[in-house]
């Protein structure tokens, strides 16, 4: 199984773009426990740019009360591309 891949990339001023091999995890309800992994590649400038991709790619909500987001994301593999 091959693993999806968001490539949109927005960079003008020259600044590294990486590769990002990762894996995105949806919790439960109450934020406690991992209800699925979803392996992913994402082509990114930075850490926060690829949270802002998972989010809108998943539909992920935040839970106001218990403090945390229903998706989250882990660091698999990384590697430097040209954009």
């Amino acid at each position: 199984m091959t693993a999806p891949r968001l490539t949109t990339v927005n960079v003008d001023n020259g600044a590294p773009v990486y590769e990002w091999h990762i894996e995105v995890r949806r919790l439960n309800h109450y934020g406690d426990r991992i209800e699925e992994r979803t392996p992913m590649v994402v082509v990114a400038a930075t850490r926060y740019e690829i949270t802002a991709k998972v989010r809108a790619a998943f539909g992920a909500t935040y839970d106001d009360f218990r403090r945390f987001w229903s998706h989250d994301w882990t660091l698999r593999e990384v590697r430097e591309v040209t954009p």
